[in-house]
């Protein structure tokens, strides 16, 4: 399983973690406000943003996830 990620910055780790259904994206301005003090890591969790999705063996649909 390969994760997506953001790195930026010098300093103590801060993790932001995106909520379903988004992406690292949302954490842009942030990473913006706060990347030049504190090392910034962002994953895109598993199959969303850039990062891939588990195989299944039932496709996963809106519906299912309801």
């Amino acid at each position: 399983m390969r994760l997506a990620y953001s790195d930026d910055g010098p300093g103590s780790a801060v993790i932001l973690l995106h909520g379903f259904p988004l992406s690292r994206v949302m954490w842009e301005k942030q990473v913006a406000g706060i990347g030049s003090i504190y090392r910034v890591i962002a994953p895109d969790l598993r199959g969303h943003g850039d990062s891939l999705h588990p195989k299944a063996s039932i496709p996963w649909t809106r519906w299912r996830m309801m």
